[in-house]
Order: C-alpha cells, then sequence, then structure tokens
C-alpha cells in the first residue's frame, strides 16, 4: 500500500474513530441528562408530596381543634343545663313551700289528699309559666 492510501485510511479511520467518540459523548450526555431530569422530577414530587402531607396535617389539626371546641362547647352547654336544672328544682321547692297550704303536710281523708295534689299541680303549673318566661326574659 502506497503511501497516500496509508494516510487516507488513517484519516478515515481518525473521522470513524471522532463520530464514533461523537456519537458516545452525545448518548452519555444524553443519559446524563435524562438521569438528571429523573432526579429533579423525583425532587420534585418528594416536595409535592411534602406540601400534601403537611397540608393533610393542618386539616387534621383544624378537625381535631374544631372537635375539641364543640366538646368544649357541648360541656358548657351541659353544665349550664345542668345548673339549671338544680335551680329551677330549688325554686320550685322554694314556691311551693311558700304557697303551700300549710293543711297539706298533713293529710286527713282522700278528698283532702285529692284537694292537695290539685293544688300542687296548679302550683306547678305557674311556677312553669313564670319560670319560662323569667327564662325567654334572660335569653333577651
Amino acid at each position: 500500500m502506497n503511501l497516500i492510501t496509508k494516510i487516507a485510511l488513517g484519516i478515515v479511520l481518525a473521522f470513524m474513530i471522532m463520530a464514533t467518540a461523537a456519537a458516545y459523548i452525545k448518548y452519555q450526555t444524553t443519559q446524563e441528562i435524562n438521569e438528571a431530569i429523573r432526579k429533579q422530577d423525583i425532587l420534585e414530587q418528594e416536595r409535592v408530596n411534602r406540601e400534601l402531607e403537611a397540608e393533610l396535617q393542618l386539616q387534621e389539626r383544624q378537625r381535631l381543634l374544631a372537635i375539641k371546641e364543640k366538646q368544649e362547647k357541648a360541656a358548657l352547654l351541659l353544665k349550664e343545663a345542668r345548673r339549671l336544672a338544680i335551680k329551677k328544682k330549688q325554686d320550685w321547692q322554694n314556691w311551693y313551700n311558700k304557697k303551700n297550704p300549710k293543711d297539706c303536710n298533713d293529710l286527713q281523708s282522700d278528698r283532702h289528699m285529692v284537694e292537695c295534689i290539685n293544688t300542687k299541680m296548679e302550683l306547678k303549673s305557674e311556677f312553669e309559666l313564670v319560670w319560662n318566661s323569667q327564662i325567654q326574659s334572660a335569653k333577651k
């Protein structure tokens, strides 16, 4: 083989090596870019997941706080209802003791007992009217 052919073959071989090297570099670069994009996507997904988890935790805290507030309000309402029931019972006893005919403490006959029961029922109705009007006026 003559020198020109050898030089031409060397040049062709050099171009082939350069083309192969360029293709390999392009392939490696593409692989690295794809890996970087994949890692970036993973990081973005993790960030989104953290934000979503934080939002869910906030919603759960708000839900639990609302439940706690409702329970506290219910407990206060129950306490107030109990207080009012005790007060109503005491007020009724006081009302009845003031207006109760003294002879009803010692029943003489069945007829006397019926009269005393009727009196007590009338006093109870009267008390309920007064009590409910006081409660209504207190609410306003």
